[in-house]
């Protein structure tokens, strides 16, 4: 066990660090950085599975080695995802524009764009319409990352219909 107590004193602060770089990393906004968290926390926690079987912990052998699990799956399917949707994703990532060739009614083009919220979704677009830009800014801060459901739950909740 004399052997063994060097890894353990000092592969847990190894460990730690280990760990903490892999939640810094899987909070990242940026998708690539985050797969490496993933990979990261992988990683560490299989390092200490290892470390908890030199002194006989199965338990935390157990639970480490299904995080160890739990993290190279959300690698591949966080990963997956991403590949399965746009191919056009990384072009799209950066400030673009995007034109959608439709039949406009002539109603909406009377509107000041100022006026609308304007939203999409897999097989739909919706345009919510106000009398002020005031109530058209609170309504896109109120209802960031909502979808397309919440948004007219909330539409309907806080402004006039």
């Amino acid at each position: 066990m004399k052997d063994y107590f060097f890894i353990l004193e000092y592969g847990q602060w190894l460990i730690l660090v280990l760990s903490i770089l892999a939640l810094y990393l899987v909070s990242s906004v940026q998708h690539k950085t985050r797969l490496k968290g993933y990979l990261m926390t992988a990683l560490s926690r299989f390092s200490g599975a290892i470390i908890f079987l030199f002194v006989d912990l199965f338990a935390f052998v157990i639970a480490n080695l299904i995080q160890t699990y739990i993290a190279i799956r959300g690698y591949f399917q966080n990963k997956k995802a991403v590949e399965g949707s746009s191919k056009n994703s990384e072009a799209i990532a950066g400030e673009t524009m995007i034109c959608l060739k439709v039949d406009v009614p002539k109603e909406m083009h009377e509107i000041d764009d100022e006026l609308k919220a304007i939203y999409h979704g897999k097989d739909s677009v919706c345009i919510w319409v106000f009398k002020t830009r005031e109530k058209r800014n609170r309504f896109m801060e109120e209802t960031a990352g909502m979808n397309k459901e919440l948004r007219e739950k909330h539409f309907a909740d806080h402004y006039d219909l």
